[in-house]
């Protein structure tokens, strides 16, 4: 058993790939596997990932998938033959600290904890696009987090996997819901407050590429895919049985639930759409919602009301007039899906 395994999805990134193994395999933790996964991708990507398995024999496994499938799907799979102590995950597009998982597994151990929290810093499209490297030292915040008793700690919390190191114990058998946007939602807030508790070291070792074509582009242009949100708590709500979570973790899950519902409706406030048809995707959203979470505007935190007053100033009849029925609702369902179908943008990825 290594000591950390990381698990990185890969399709179609030769631009950024190599920068990004680099990082990952000359890291100053010894005792660490990685396993890249090809998603089925059409350029060099998995040409490059066999040349780096013939120079990290002793640290590098390569799989590839037979057909595109997603990352959800990658590092699914990676999860099924990981055998770390802990496990990280890295997007290969992205570049880390050389120091990055030695830090964040000796504070684990030290500490007794099974996540370890860190923080990330975005950078654009050609930065770190050849064989640049970095150590990260300073320390900008650090301590000890329990998230049941101090619960805006849970919420400023980033839904991101690819920031944080998590024991493998505590993962078990938990996956990532394949097919959908909004993968981490689902994985990373259950399983937080499956932790109770994190130690945060926060520092910039993990470097976002932000790069054209993303899915956090997409999401800002008419699509389906905002949908996904629904099915990602709908899967929360059940992980929240098998987890066989407390009073105090439910509570704080639903409020994640709703709040999460609510940032999907406010990605709608920047589509280039007439306000009007804004508007009547927007309350068949609140309907959908709504019958699926009858709760779905109580909070237990201020925070809910800021998002709400957010939404009134930006939508006009916010309130719906009514819970409508199953039939009813099978119906606004399959209107929206063909509405917003039909707006979808064919560069979104």
């Amino acid at each position: 058993m290594s000591k950390v395994s990381v698990i990185i999805p890969c399709h179609n990134v030769e631009k950024y790939l190599p920068t990004c193994l680099n990082s990952v395999l000359n890291q100053t933790l010894d005792d660490i596997e990685v396993l890249a996964i090809d998603d089925h991708s059409t350029d060099n990507t998995l040409k490059i990932l066999y040349s780096f398995q013939k120079e990290y024999s002793t640290k590098l496994r390569v799989f590839s998938l037979q057909e595109s499938r997603g990352v959800s799907a990658a590092r699914n799979l990676g999860l099924k033959y990981t055998q770390g102590e802990f496990i990280g995950f890295v997007d290969a597009d992205d570049v880390i600290s050389l120091n990055m998982y030695k830090d964040f597994y000796d504070v684990a151990k030290a500490r007794q904890v099974s996540v370890v929290v860190g923080n990330c810093e975005r950078i654009e499209d050609w930065q770190y696009s050849h064989q640049e490297t970095f150590f990260t030292t300073e320390v900008q915040r650090e301590g000890y987090v329990e998230y049941i008793k101090c619960a805006r700690d849970f919420f400023g919390e980033s839904p991101a996997c690819w920031d944080k190191l998590f024991s493998h114990s505590l993962i078990e058998n938990s996956r990532f819901l394949e097919g959908r946007v909004f993968e981490d939602v689902g994985f990373t807030y259950p399983i937080l407050l499956k932790a109770k508790e994190a130690y945060e070291l926060i520092r910039y070792d993990y470097l976002y590429r932000y790069t054209p074509g993303s899915i956090t582009k997409g999401l800002h242009v008419p699509n389906i895919k905002i949908l996904d949100m629904l099915e990602i708590c709908l899967n929360m709500k059940y992980l929240e049985k098998a987890y066989n979570f407390d009073s105090k973790q439910r509570i704080l899950l639903e409020d994640c639930i709703h709040e999460r519902l609510l940032r999907s409706l406010s990605l709608l406030s920047d589509w280039k759409l007439p306000i009007d048809e804004k508007n009547k995707i927007f309350q068949k959203m609140i309907t959908l919602y709504e019958y699926y979470f009858p709760d779905f505007r109580k909070f237990t935190t201020p925070y809910g009301n800021i998002l709400f007053a957010d939404l009134a100033i930006r939508f006009q009849g916010f309130i719906p007039e009514k819970i409508l029925t199953l039939d009813e609702i099978e119906k606004y369902k399959e209107d929206v899906l063909k509405l917003v179908k039909s707006l979808e943008n064919s560069s979104y990825s």
